[in-house]
C-alpha cells in the first residue's frame, strides 16, 4: 500500500547532506569549484548561479534587450513549453511569439519557424523538452540569416548533448534549472552560461543587482533538501503526494517570482551532487531505453527522439498515445499500479489565461501543441525505478 515512484526525483543520501554542511564551513572555495565544474561541464568561459531557471532566462533576455540597442522586442518560444518560458519573456519586458511544434520530435515545427516575420525578433529560445535536445542545425541557420540570438533552455537537458556539444552551451547564452526533479537539483536554482564577452558584461551588471540570501533562507533550504531527500523514496513519496497544499505536479503561470543570487548553502550542494550526475544520467537512459524497446513494438505509443539505435538521456520517457481517451486509459492504469505518471503542461501558451497582452501575435490555431497537450504522457526513468517497476510499466500498456 505505501509504495509510490515518483514521476521524477534526483536521489540525495544522508551522506550527500553530511558532505553538504561540511563543504558550507568552505563556502567561498565551493562557490569556485561548483563555477568550475559548469565551466567545465559546458565548455564555457562564465557562469552565474541564481534561484531558479526562470530567473536566468530573465537575466540573459534583459541583457539581451540591453546589448541589442534596436527596437526588436519579440521573443519565439515553442507552443508547447514550460509556463516559466513564457513568464521569463514577461517578466524581461518583451513579447511573446509562439511557433508551433512538431508532436514527432516536441521542437518546434521549422517549416514554420522558417516562414514567420522576424523583422522585430530578437531571440529564439531552444525547445529541449525531457532530454530531447533541439535542431541546433536548423535553428543556427535561421538565427544567422535573421541575426536574430540563441537561447538554449537547457532546463531540463543537462548531461545530453547535440553532435558531441553539450546541452547548455549553445545558443548565445543558456541556461540549467536546479529545481526538484532535475538532472542535478539544489531544491532550487538556476546557472546562466556564456561565451560571449559583451554579454557577460551585461550579465554581470544583472547578476550584481541581485541578493544572496541570508542564513535563515539558508536554513529554510536545507531543511526542504533534506525533507526531499527522504520522501523521494517510493515507500514514503505517497506521504507528500496526499497532502494537496504541496502543489506536486502543479503548472502555474506567475510572472511575479524571486529573483535573487543562489544561496551558498546551494552552491556546496551543487558541488556535491554533481559527481552523481553521469551516473544518474547513465541509469535514466537504460531504463527508458528498456520501456522504449517495449512500448515501440505495441504500435499504440510513440515515443519522441527514440530509435533502436539512440536512446536520448531523457530527463522523462514522453509517450504519445493514440489520442485522448487512450492517454487517459493509460495514466489510470499506471497510477492504479503505484506508478507516479504525469500529463505534464495543461494546455498550450496560447491559452495561459491573461496572456494575450504579452502576445506579439493573435494567431490562436497550434495543431501540433493541441495534440500533444491531449496525448502526452510521461514515464518515470529515474534512479529509484526498478526493474520491477519497469515491468509494471510495460504490463499496464501493453494491456
Amino acid at each position: 500500500m505505501f509504495y509510490l515512484i515518483p514521476p521524477a526525483g534526483f536521489p540525495i543520501t544522508s551522506g550527500d547532506i553530511l558532505k553538504i554542511m561540511i563543504a558550507r564551513l568552505h563556502p567561498t572555495a565551493s562557490l569556485n569549484d561548483f563555477s568550475t565544474i559548469i565551466k567545465k561541464h559546458a565548455r564555457v568561459k562564465y557562469c552565474f548561479f541564481v534561484n531558479s531557471g526562470r530567473c536566468a532566462q530573465t537575466l540573459i533576455l534583459t541583457a539581451l534587450k540591453a546589448l541589442s540597442k534596436t527596437d526588436k522586442n519579440e521573443v519565439i518560444i515553442p507552443a508547447y513549453t514550460c509556463y516559466s518560458v513564457p513568464a521569463s519573456v514577461a517578466r524581461a519586458g518583451l513579447k511573446i511569439r509562439i511557433v508551433d511544434i512538431d508532436p514527432h520530435t516536441l521542437d518546434y515545427n521549422y517549416a514554420l519557424l522558417k516562414d514567420i516575420d522576424f523583422t522585430k525578433v530578437l531571440a529564439v529560445n531552444a525547445s529541449n523538452l525531457f532530454g530531447l535536445v533541439s535542431n541546433w542545425t536548423e535553428l543556427r541557420v535561421i538565427a544567422q540569416k535573421h541575426r536574430l540570438y540563441l537561447i538554449d533552455d537547457a532546463a531540463q537537458t543537462l548531461g545530453s548533448f547535440y553532435n558531441r556539444e553539450p546541452s547548455g552551451k549553445m545558443g548565445d547564452a543558456g541556461f540549467y534549472s536546479l529545481d526538484r526533479g532535475k538532472n542535478l537539483t539544489t531544491f532550487s536554482g538556476g546557472i546562466l552560461m556564456t561565451d560571449n564577452d559583451s554579454l557577460e558584461k551585461q550579465l554581470s551588471i544583472e547578476h550584481d543587482r541581485l541578493k544572496m540570501p541570508g542564513l535563515l533562507f539558508e536554513a529554510g533550504v536545507m531543511t526542504k533538501i533534506i525533507i526531499y531527500g527522504l520522501m523521494l523514496r517510493p515507500r514514503l513519496y505517497w506521504l507528500p503526494q496526499a497532502l494537496p497544499f504541496l502543489g506536486l505536479g502543479q503548472t502555474v503561470y506567475d510572472e511575479n517570482f524571486p529573483m535573487t543570487r543562489l544561496s551558498r548553502i546551494q552552491l556546496c550542494a551543487g558541488k556535491v551532487l554533481y559527481r552523481k550526475v553521469a551516473a544518474y544520467n547513465e541509469i535514466r537512459t537504460e531504463n527508458a531505453r528498456r520501456l522504449a524497446e517495449a512500448l515501440s513494438r505495441n504500435g499504440r505509443f510513440y515515443i519522441p527522439g527514440y530509435t533502436t539505435d539512440n536512446c536520448p538521456t531523457y530527463l522523462r520517457l514522453p509517450i504519445l498515445a493514440e489520442n485522448k481517451t487512450a492517454r487517459n486509459l493509460a495514466v489510470k492504469e499506471l497510477r492504479k499500479n503505484k506508478i507516479s505518471t504525469s500529463v505534464m503542461y495543461p494546455g498550450i501558451i496560447r491559452n495561459i489565461p491573461g496572456l494575450d497582452s504579452r502576445l506579439s501575435s493573435a494567431e490562436k490555431n497550434f495543431p501540433g501543441a493541441s495534440s500533444v497537450v491531449d496525448r502526452l504522457f510521461t514515464l518515470p526513468v529515474h534512479p529509484y525505478v526498478t526493474k520491477r517497476d519497469i515491468d509494471i510499466m510495460i504490463s499496464c500498456l501493453n494491456v
